[in-house]
């Protein structure tokens, strides 16, 4: 990248080398003549965000600062505003026969949605969403802070359902996360009420959304 222009420093008496992975330096002229110099080291800028420069004055002495604003992208993306998020999903039995009782809490700036109650089969309860066989149940991107793009795992992290070594499969249906549950290396599905009829079931949730 060449040299930064004026208007993106947002300061007029600044001079700065083009972006290396060494220290580099820069010049601000002084008030009273000459120029103050001032270092920036390495990976305050990586050459992709904005610099943000502040300047405070006290007692005569300035003091200027300068760090990288950022653009908000995820390594690997070049989509701006998408969020990266941690939740816990527990599934626990309804108090209807047949139903669930769903909870998301956040663990790393993750979604919160409140202990949802008798998620029956073939309906939407809230935020949540069970098929008529009971076997997929969907966390709705209303619930979200905004829609799915991608859920990197789904890991269970407490089992106390009648089912020994179960799994999820997680995938992003319509801006929604949808899930499936299923036993060891069986190729069938479970259905949820049944499974947490003992017990419930707690899954780590790691996903991505859109800003």
């Amino acid at each position: 990248m060449g040299s930064l222009t004026k208007a993106l420093l947002g300061k007029d008496d600044m001079e700065i080398q083009t972006n290396t992975n060494a220290t580099e330096s820069f010049n601000r002229t002084s008030s009273t003549g000459g120029t103050v110099a001032i270092e920036k080291v390495p990976d305050i800028w990586d050459g992709t965000g904005k610099i943000d420069v502040a300047e405070v004055t006290t007692d005569n002495v300035t003091t200027t600062t300068i760090t990288e604003g950022g653009n908000g992208l995820i390594n690997g993306d070049t989509t701006t505003g998408r969020v990266l998020r941690l939740a816990r999903l527990t599934i626990d039995d309804g108090t209807n026969a047949s139903t669930l009782e769903c909870t998301l809490a956040s663990l790393w700036n993750g979604d919160t949605i409140a202990a949802t109650d008798n998620v029956a089969k073939g309906a939407t309860t809230g935020n949540f969403t069970l098929d008529a066989a009971g076997t997929v149940l969907t966390v709705e991107a209303a619930g979200l802070s905004g829609n799915c793009i991608a859920v990197l795992s789904a890991a269970i992290a407490r089992n106390a359902s009648n089912i020994s070594h179960p799994f999820c499969d997680a995938v992003v249906a319509t801006n929604d996360i949808e899930m499936t549950f299923r036993q060891s290396q069986e190729i069938a599905v479970l259905d949820l009420t049944g499974m947490v009829d003992t017990g419930q079931v707690d899954i780590i949730l790691a996903y991505i959304t859109a800003a």
